[in-house]
């Protein structure tokens, strides 16, 4: 009987490490594999803690090298010219007023993503000179070992805001936005702004964001315009309203879109007073 019982619990132990090595050769596959995707997308991609440190990153896969001896911060990484003039992200003078940290830290507060930020930053070259680089960051929020994380997309759309001048776009109606973004898309980078805030901070900064227009609809118009003009002044910006009233404004600040405009002449419009404009 006893033989029985060993050869049984035998049996079941080589089973056990049968399924348990296929198993972990399924788990490096697909570890390998999720880090294959992550090395060789068009984003750097980060893993942060609420301390700013990077814990993961294919920023060194896609051939960047490592500052050696800087600290694993999300600033040192990305060798922007603030962290390395201080030897460490986020004690420098200039990083009290980041953007990038600001929001970064706020979703920690919040506990939640983001999306669409955009900033200029400055990142030290090969020849030690900085070097001005555009990037748009967005970030989402993941509990690790019951700890905060953020796992932070980073691109840089230097080339892309050369290329192409940018619309600054503003409403909840998704079908004008998709309208926008066909009729306009081929030469122009539409950027969307989910609410005042958003399109206050960008306003604020037309020197650095230099954006061709502003597109937006007659509900949000019509609560926000006395901030708008306080905002653009002198003719600074072409505005665009989508309305039911296809005419000027009344002190000709804003330009009038009719809401079943073509987008022919929707391009057509929005060129020629843009290009007036720079």
């Amino acid at each position: 009987m006893t033989i029985y019982v060993l050869i049984f619990v035998t049996m079941v132990t080589v089973g056990l490490f049968v399924v348990m090595y296929f198993q972990g050769r399924k788990n490096v596959r697909d570890v390998q594999q999720m880090r294959a995707i992550i090395d060789h997308q068009d984003d750097y991609t980060f893993l942060l803690d609420d301390g700013f440190h990077v814990k993961q990153t294919n920023y060194y896969a896609r051939g960047n090298v490592k500052d050696e001896g800087a600290p694993d911060l999300l600033g040192n990484v990305l060798h922007c010219k603030n962290a390395h003039k201080a030897g460490r992200c986020g004690e420098s003078e200039e990083c009290h007023s980041c953007p990038v940290r600001f929001v970064v830290g706020k979703a920690f507060e919040r506990h939640e993503g983001f999306d669409g930020m955009e900033a200029c930053m400055e990142i030290m070259g090969t020849e030690d000179q900085a070097v001005d680089v555009d990037v748009e960051v967005a970030g989402h929020y993941v509990e690790l070992d019951k700890e905060s994380h953020m796992v932070i997309n980073v691109r840089d759309i230097t080339i892309a805001k050369e290329l192409k001048p940018k619309i600054l776009f503003v409403s909840d109606r998704i079908a004008l936005l998709d309208k926008v973004v066909r009729a306009l898309g081929d030469d122009y980078r539409v950027l969307a702004a989910d609410n005042l805030h958003q399109v206050m901070l960008r306003l604020m900064n037309l020197d650095t964001y230099q954006f061709s227009a502003l597109i937006t609809d007659d509900s949000f118009y019509n609560k926000n315009a006395s901030v708008l003009k306080m905002l653009v002044k002198d003719g600074q910006l072409p505005v665009y309203v989508f309305t039911s009233n296809d005419s000027a404004s009344d002190d000709d600040f804003a330009r009038y879109l009719p809401m079943n405009i073509g987008m022919d002449e929707l391009t057509q419009r929005v060129s020629a007073f843009s290009s007036c404009s720079d």
